[in-house]
């Protein structure tokens, strides 16, 4: 029963589908219903022109119209507002490109009827005007049954026939006037903008003034407008290109207070007054932020435009973007000031004080001395000052202790030129950290946070700003004479006929030309890395260090004889303490007291003696004897070359043989332990104590004698070392004295 009652209910199902499908139109079905038949045709047979209003109206009377201008498609009704312009050019360019499959008569007894094709009360009525000022009028039924709702029944007004329309323009009218409105709440591009005006928790303005600069103007607290930060500023007019809604709430609000977004409530107002392409003259857009909507989900804050009824969201995070702190968009330098514009400075630090003034474009102490002023030192604060930046700012002022201004750490006092109001900069405390100090400037009623490390040029003692140049040769003068006062010698030098200077104390000798041009270079022009005293009260701190060494010389004009003159002498001395070289001159009104490299020093404790000890020509050279203890060495030269008289078979390379004496002549001395011959027992040079004892015979019968010492100083693996024909002792290093080392197999 069961099985037959179904075969029963499927064959009846069957015969009222093709009933139903002859009964409306007798349409044949195909296999795809998107698949256009040949016969398709354009629905407006006079194609519309540019299209310039659409209308679509519902059967229950719901209204959205839209109306193109220069800008794209907008939304006139039920709002005035802006539309997603590629939405409504879509349902646009689909009503203008409707195709007509297939057109009843009113008299064609296959005409669909009026409730199949939905017709005789259109779902939608549609109206388009192109820019000739021309209305086409559309209705829209209902879809034609079993197309798979790609077929729609219209018709055009005054035109009785009916038409099949290719397409689904059920789905293509139904969307919510929402579907077609655009997000976009402001977009003004920020090079457009000229003014902002935030009322918020800070109220204030911004301008743009010349040359893409601005100011920004507090209204309540402190009121003295300052530069914008460039950067922020830019980033905060980047936030009004884009203002988009996350959901339009009213349209037509009956009281705004529950958004709070009525007098008294608002939170925040943004004005941007703005210069439309090519206006003459600024528009404003003033936007309202009031009460956060709560709930779940991505906070949201209710908003609005003035001038416009609807209420909006906004994100939450609107409530900081759109009202930067006045702290945030200042201008980060410090001080107002350019390092040109400077012609007095004060310093107070601590206990020490110091007044500069700029004169003919140089800088001079004038408090509490007069003198002449570092001016690289000078140069380099202004240049701090001028660049200083701030990390942050802070406005607190509830405590000057937390910053440290109740007893700051320096006070710099600028005047520009002209002016006799100064700008000040007071130093406070660093932070706990000590990551950062706090400065205040008599500009701003603002702390700001710098790098710690920042004003520590700014906190250096006065005295490094005195002139760091404590001698300097006249012009036309020279260098004459030198005596140097050394922890391990005193020694004397002049400047002898045709420049050539001399050793005269402790003896007659060469000098060292390579270290007497170090000193004399020096002595040209003797400047400080800086000054760190001034007074010789302080001076004599300095002197108690250790490794004293002082250069007393006399000056003469060039050309002058060589003796040494009876005028007026300079001493410069320096002294070592903490590991640091510090330098004045005897006779310094001031009393300076200058920082040096220990370069410097040096080179004034460095051999002045001529180094170079060996002077002799490797072939006038016969014979040499190599005696070290017990064992001793001999080679010969003879006219078959050099033989080694103890093998005479042994073969001697020549060239070994020349080496050798070539590394002798180098030898030279690091310094001279004493400047006569005697003592070589102090120094372990005896023939019965020396190490090595090295003979050159010359084919004059002459005979250099070289002795080295078993060992050196305890402070040094170098060696002491004489040599026949020049007075006293000096020091050879380690390595120079393995150089002199050789066995016979070295000459093979």
């Amino acid at each position: 029963m069961k099985s037959k009652a179904t075969v029963f209910l499927i064959a009846a199902l069957t015969a009222c589908i093709a009933y139903v499908a002859i009964w409306r139109g007798g349409i044949s079905v195909s296999p795809d219903p998107n698949e256009l038949p040949d016969n398709t045709r354009a629905l407006f047979t006079e194609p519309p022109g540019k299209p310039v209003e659409l209308a679509v109206t519902s059967q229950t009377g719901r209204k959205i119209k839209f109306r193109a201008d220069s800008a794209g498609w907008r939304i006139a009704e039920p709002i005035e507002t802006a539309a997603i312009d590629d939405r409504v050019r879509s349902l646009v360019d689909t009503l203008v490109s409707l195709a007509c499959i297939q057109r009843y008569e009113p008299a064609d007894p296959n005409a669909p009827k009026a409730g199949v094709t939905g017709l005789g009360a259109p779902r939608w009525t549609v109206t388009l005007t192109d820019d000739r000022q021309k209305t086409y009028g559309l209705q829209v039924g209902l879809h034609v049954p079993l197309s798979g709702k790609t077929r729609t029944y219209v018709r055009l007004f005054a035109d009785k026939r009916i038409c099949i329309a290719a397409g689904d323009l059920t789905s293509e009218l139904s969307h919510p006037v929402s579907y077609y409105r655009s997000p976009k709440i402001l977009a003004i591009p920020p090079e457009a903008i000229m003014s902002v005006r935030v009322a918020g928790s800070e109220t204030y303005g911004i301008y743009r003034k010349p040359r893409e600069k601005w100011l920004v103007k507090p209204e309540s607290g402190e009121k003295r407008e300052f530069p914008a930060d460039k950067r922020e500023i830019e980033t905060f007019l980047n936030r009004f290109a884009r203002i988009d809604a996350r959901e339009f709430i009213d349209d037509n609000p009956a009281d705004l207070a529950p958004y709070g977004l009525a007098a008294g409530g608002r939170q925040l107002t943004v004005t941007v007054a703005f210069l439309a392409r090519n206006a003459d003259t600024a528009e404003t857009r003033t936007i309202t932020l009031g009460l956060k909507t709560g709930g779940a989900g991505s906070e949201r804050v209710f908003a609005k435009l003035t001038g416009r009824p609807t209420v909006f969201t906004l994100p939450a995070s609107m409530l900081s973007d759109l009202q930067p702190s006045t702290l945030r968009l200042r201008d980060k330098a410090v001080l107002p000031v350019t390092a040109e514009t400077i012609a007095r400075i004060e310093l107070t630090l601590e206990s020490e004080s110091m007044t500069l003034v700029k004169t003919g474009g140089k800088w001079n102490v004038t408090a509490p001395t007069t003198a002449r002023a570092n001016q690289q030192r000078v140069g380099l604060i202004l240049d701090r000052l001028a660049t200083l930046k701030a990390m942050v700012f802070r406005r607190e002022k509830a405590s000057e202790v937390q910053f440290g201004f109740d007893r700051p750490r320096g006070v710099i006092r600028l005047f520009e030129t002209g002016s006799d109001k100064p700008v000040t900069l007071e130093i406070g405390a660093d932070s706990p950290a000590g990551a950062v100090a706090f400065v205040r400037s008599s500009s701003a009623d603002v702390v700001a946070a710098v790098g710690a490390s920042e004003v520590g040029i700014l906190l250096a003692s006065p005295v490094c700003y005195h002139d760091a140049v404590l001698w300097r040769l006249p012009d036309g003068a020279n260098v004459s004479h030198i005596a140097l006062k050394r922890p391990r010698d005193t020694v004397e030098l002049a400047n002898g006929p045709g420049g050539q200077w001399r050793l005269t104390k402790p003896l007659d000798a060469p000098v060292d030309t390579e270290n007497v041009n170090s000193i004399l270079d020096h002595l040209d022009d003797l400047t400080a890395t800086r000054i760190v005293s001034v007074g010789t009260k302080t001076r004599a701190y300095y002197a108690r260090g250790s490794g004293v060494v002082s250069a007393t010389f006399a000056v003469g004009p060039q050309g002058a004889p060589a003796s040494r003159p009876a005028g007026k002498t300079h001493t410069f001395t320096m002294a070592i303490l903490d590991k640091k070289v510090y330098g004045w001159m005897a006779g310094d009104p001031l009393g300076r007291v200058g920082l040096f490299s220990g370069k410097l020093y040096k080179q004034f404790s460095a051999e002045i003696r001529r180094r170079k000890v060996l002077d002799f020509d490797p072939q006038s050279i016969d014979g040499i004897t190599l005696t070290s203890g017990k064992t001793r060495m001999v080679l010969k030269k003879l006219d078959s070359g050099w033989k080694y008289p103890a093998d005479p078979d042994l073969q001697i390379a020549p060239a070994a043989v020349t080496n050798y004496l070539d590394r002798i002549r180098g030898v030279r001395a690091i310094r001279f332990v004493s400047h006569d011959s005697t003592g070589s027992d102090k120094f372990g040079l005896d023939k019965s104590k020396a190490w090595l004892i090295l003979e050159l015979a010359a084919k004059d019968k002459k005979t250099i004698q070289i002795s080295v010492s078993r060992k050196g100083s305890d402070e040094t693996a170098n060696r002491y070392a004489s040599v026949s024909g020049v007075r006293g002792a000096f020091t050879i290093s380690a390595e120079t004295a393995a150089g002199l080392a050789r066995k016979i197999a070295d000459f093979k």
